[in-house]
């Protein structure tokens, strides 16, 4: 069984390594833009449906929209959320997952922090089919200044263990510089090693311009892209939705941008409860579903000659009820690989 498990799990690697040698893909182009929406920092919708209630397409699932690239390492939370690669067809959940160690019970959702905590620390372990597979780290590193605007020095990190390594090994590390003012990214940075695979990019973005710009050093391309204002990334989105003001009737909605594409992308909560985490305790959390549209205007009139479908995959974020709103779990599912799980192991 072991044998057959290694050899699954091996086979599924060098699929996602052929992959990453392909050149990359557009995203699947989403519902019709919310201009309006998109031009805020961020707004917020109470849920439900009334007879003044505008219409609106579904929004596909902030995995499927945001993986532009199958190389692409997904920070949801709003996207925290960090998957392995080779994850691009999810199984179709008609709601979320049951969760293990969990007392369904509406929570009382403390006032957050109003800005986080410099030195903070959060390591979390993934594990793909049940086993242990890497780390994820996301801290704050430190207050600094970019262009002479404050910011937070955020990094988000990414490293396969030995077993992994085997195989695949993974060393992914992803920064950005947070504007402590308006709490909006000023730059992004990838630098991405997987497996033969090599990235390294630089987003820089100039709300007050709705100008971002596009540096990659390893291949010496440089490119302008049009932003709404100010906008998150996909790391910078963590610590947003973690200090911004939410209720659990309500949805938050932002703009983000990844991959040089403007998207806005929606918190909802879809369960609360008081979850227990092995080795962490219990704690009163409430269960997110993120999703993303996209709101650049391409060619409407092409675009709905393309066949569309049912979103293909969803995901699903824990985070504690307290002022700390710390990222407790994220779990999703896929066909080819299985069950993926991100689940906290410390905070410092």
């Amino acid at each position: 069984m072991k044998d057959k498990t290694t050899r699954t799990i091996f086979s599924s690697l060098r699929v996602a390594e052929r992959r990453l040698k392909g050149s990359g893909t557009a995203p699947p182009e989403a519902g019709l833009p919310l201009a309006e929406a998109a031009e805020l920092p961020h707004t917020q919708r109470i849920l439900g449906v009334g007879s003044d209630s505008p219409r609106r397409r579904p929004r596909s699932s902030l995995l499927t929209r945001l993986q532009s690239r199958s190389e692409n390492i997904v920070l949801v939370l709003v996207v925290m959320v960090l998957l392995l690669s080779g994850c691009s067809s999810l199984t179709q959940m008609r709601r979320h997952p049951v969760t293990p160690g969990l007392q369904v019970k509406e929570v009382t959702l403390k006032p957050p922090q109003v800005e986080p905590r410099v030195g903070e620390k959060l390591t979390y372990t993934i594990r793909w089919i049940g086993i242990p597979v890497g780390t994820l780290t996301i801290e704050v590193k430190e207050k600094t200044f970019f262009e002479q605007t404050e910011v937070y020095h955020l990094i988000g990190a990414i490293k396969s263990n030995g077993f992994l390594s085997k195989f695949y090994k993974i060393d992914d590390v992803y920064q950005s510089y947070w504007d402590t003012q308006n709490h909006s990214s000023r730059r992004f940075e990838r630098k991405v090693a997987q497996g033969r695979y090599r990235a390294y990019e630089i987003n820089t973005f100039y709300p007050s311009e709705k100008k971002g710009v596009y540096y990659a050093p390893l291949k010496n391309e440089t490119k302008e892209f049009t932003i709404s204002g100010s906008v998150q990334d996909i790391l910078s989105a963590i610590y947003y939705f973690r200090t911004a003001p939410y209720k659990t009737d309500l949805e938050l909605l932002f703009p983000l941008v990844a991959d040089e594409k403007n998207w806005q992308v929606g918190m909802k909560t879809v369960e609360q409860g008081i979850l227990e985490i092995r080795n962490f305790g219990v704690h009163e959390a409430f269960l997110i579903e993120p999703s993303a549209i996209l709101t650049d205007s391409p060619d409407l009139s092409q675009r709905d000659k393309k066949k569309s479908g049912p979103p293909k995959g969803r995901i699903w974020i824990w985070f504690s009820a307290d002022e700390k709103r710390i990222p407790l779990i994220v779990r999703a599912e896929a066909t080819r690989v299985g069950k993926i799980t991100v689940t906290i192991e410390s905070i410092e």
